[in-house]
């Protein structure tokens, strides 16, 4: 009758077995259960800690390329302007030089024109030889004009 005894006491041989306390027990369980919430309860703080983190990083991240597109588009519409203001300078010396080229030619046609005329005086021979026309000097035909 050991056996049944054995048996009837709820061991197995070969198995550990735990002795059981049950003012211990509830102790120890509740002390598992509130350090495993403290536990739950500081890695989801931490997650939060995390996730605000990311998102100040994003908003960060935000505004630095909001910051480079204004920068990109004043640089942008900077050089526009130059461009214009370049053109404006270059069609503002084309403007000079056409009318200083033109005032070159009517200078030179005047010149041309004088330098003909002196050409045919003194074809005619009515160039006065100090270099003054003299009307006493004209004659035509053999006759004073």
């Amino acid at each position: 009758m050991a056996s049944k005894d054995f048996y009837s006491s709820g061991k197995v041989p070969g198995q550990a077995q735990i002795r059981r306390d049950e003012s211990t027990d509830q102790g120890q369980a509740t002390n598992l259960i509130q350090e495993t919430g403290t536990q739950v309860k500081n890695m989801a703080q931490g997650a939060t800690q995390g996730a605000a983190n990311v998102a100040h990083v994003a908003a960060n991240m935000a505004q630095g390329a909001a910051h480079g597109a204004v920068n990109v588009a004043h640089g942008a519409a900077q050089g526009v302007a130059n461009v214009a203001h370049g053109a404006a300078n270059m069609a503002q010396g084309v403007a000079q030089g056409a009318t200083q080229g033109a005032s070159n030619v009517a200078h030179g046609a005047a010149n041309m024109a004088q330098n003909t005329a002196e050409a045919v005086k003194n074809t005619l021979g009515i160039n006065h030889p100090i270099g003054t026309a003299s009307t006493n000097n004209i004659t035509e035909g053999g006759s004073r004009i």
